[in-house]
């Protein structure tokens, strides 16, 4: 019984820190190859980016400033994984120009990577209109658009937030009043063949959040228990 109590225990040591252990999809010096079409059936994020590293494949991302481009079919160099875009773009810059992304943003991109928008905010989930709830969260349409007027912007055009758009920041500002778990989001910082930076894209890593993961911890300890209790009976 030792044996098996000895080996739950370390069974819940490992599932307590295995989230510690995932990786991002990138590391720093990777080369990434940056896609503008959406290809793969769901959840794919607004665009795609692929670690020329690795055989993954192709994982979904989302612009994090709307002032800065990349071109579809062209490989980047991953110059940093930090908590905001190392050049900034229309608002939110500090004074060393870097512009770290908000708490709604993180947790909204969280759900993104559970694949679960749609129970968390009760919108089917929509990349186009995350994408826009992403650019207002990080002050890139900033408080002066609203959902009747527009934003002019030399690659995309007129942009709105629309009412679609309006309901994923509510949701997300709604969820960080009440303390909710963000998860772990960071920002892929972008340079091309010239170290000239290009559009920072949102990464993560899925992690459950610390309750769920203490619930099944909790529930493998109660059953190395009840074993050790039975066994004691006999």
């Amino acid at each position: 019984m030792k044996i098996f109590t000895k080996s739950s225990l370390t069974a819940l040591t490992l599932f307590l820190t295995a989230g510690s252990a995932w990786a991002y999809p990138v590391a720093v010096g990777d080369t990434v190859k940056m896609y503008n079409n959406d290809t793969m059936a769901q959840y794919e994020g607004h665009y795609q980016a692929d670690n020329v590293n690795d055989a993954a494949g192709k994982f979904g991302v989302f612009c994090v400033e709307l002032n800065e481009y990349f071109t579809p079919g062209v490989s980047y160099k991953v110059a940093s994984i930090s908590n905001g875009a190392n050049k900034g773009g229309l608002y939110g810059k500090t004074s060393t120009n870097f512009d770290p992304i908000s708490k709604e943003t993180q947790w909204l991109y969280h759900h993104f990577l559970l694949k679960d928008i749609q129970s968390v905010t009760g919108i089917t989930e929509n990349d186009y209109q995350l994408q826009l709830a992403f650019w207002f969260l990080e002050n890139e349409l900033d408080n002066r658009v609203s959902q009747n007027s527009t934003y002019f912007d030399a690659y995309y055009g007129n942009i709105g937030v629309t009412t679609e758009a309006e309901k994923y920041v509510a949701a997300a500002q709604l969820a960080v009043s009440r303390g909710a778990f963000l998860g772990d989001v960071k920002v892929m910082n972008l340079v091309d063949a010239n170290g000239g930076y290009a559009q920072s894209q949102l990464i993560g890593q899925p992690v459950p959040e610390p309750s769920t993961m203490l619930l099944v911890g909790a529930g493998l300890i109660g059953l190395g228990f009840a074993r050790r209790k039975a066994q004691n009976k006999r």
